[in-house]
C-alpha cells in the first residue's frame, strides 16, 4: 500500500535517468536523524530505503559520506522504500553524477 502519493507514473515525470548504486546514507529531518541506503540516484531525485517514520513532503536532507548533503522531500513511500525529489540541483545531469571507470561518481 502507498502512503499519499502513488509511484505509478514516476519513470515519465523524472524527466532523468536514475543510476543504480548501493550507497550507505544519512536522512535529516525535524531535529532526527535515520540511516538509509541508497538503491538509485539522478540529479533530480533518489530511491532509498529507510524507517517508515520519515515524513511525506516535508523537508529532508540525504547525506552522503564523501559525496555531499543534498536537500529534497519525500514524494512517496511504500514501507521502507521511498522516493525523494531533490529541491536545489539544476536539470544539467552532470552536476550530480559522472561516470568512471568503477561506475558512476557523485559531484556535489
Amino acid at each position: 500500500m502507498l502512503d499519499q502519493t502513488s509511484k505509478q507514473g514516476t519513470d515519465e515525470r523524472r524527466g532523468a535517468e536514475r543510476k543504480p548504486v548501493s550507497l550507505p546514507g544519512t536522512l535529516i529531518f525535524d531535529n532526527c536523524t535515520e540511516d538509509c541506503t541508497v538503491f538509485d540516484i539522478s540529479p533530480r531525485g533518489a530511491n532509498v530505503t529507510a524507517s517508515n517514520r520519515v515524513p511525506i513532503d516535508r523537508p529532508i536532507k540525504l547525506k552522503l559520506t564523501r559525496h555531499g548533503e543534498f536537500v529534497g522531500k519525500v514524494v512517496w513511500r511504500s514501507g521502507d522504500r521511498m522516493g525523494l525529489k531533490f529541491l536545489h540541483l539544476s536539470d544539467d545531469p552532470k552536476l550530480l553524477l559522472e561516470s568512471d571507470g568503477n561506475g558512476i561518481r557523485l559531484v556535489s
